[in-house]
């Protein structure tokens, strides 16, 4: 097994934290309840780029040709498709139910 070194751990946390500061300024202005311009200005800003980061997953994690997710070579649907798809449409799980009847 492959230990990370303390910096590149501390590399990997800051790229991370990134991402979540991201997410978290997007939630913080949708969930405000007047907007200025400027935020007006950041949401047109920041909802493309969650958007696009969501298609560039999912899109990696679609199924080839036999069934199985071209990226990861799991079968599909894979777990990252199966975790886009019940958090971003499917909270109910109606997805996986129907997988796992075809089983």
């Amino acid at each position: 097994m492959t230990t990370l070194s303390p910096a590149v751990a501390e590399a990997y946390k800051l790229l991370r934290m990134q991402i979540y500061e991201l997410i978290d300024s997007a939630e913080f202005l949708a969930l405000k309840d007047v907007w200025s311009e400027d935020d007006h200005e950041s949401l047109r800003q920041l909802i493309p780029d969650l958007l696009q980061v969501i298609r560039a997953v999912w899109h990696r994690h679609e199924p080839n040709w036999t069934g199985t997710c071209r990226f990861c070579l799991r079968e599909w649907p894979c777990a990252t498709a199966r975790l886009i798809h019940r958090e971003v449409i499917d909270p109910e799980n109606y997805f996986i139910r129907i997988h796992e009847n075809e089983v």
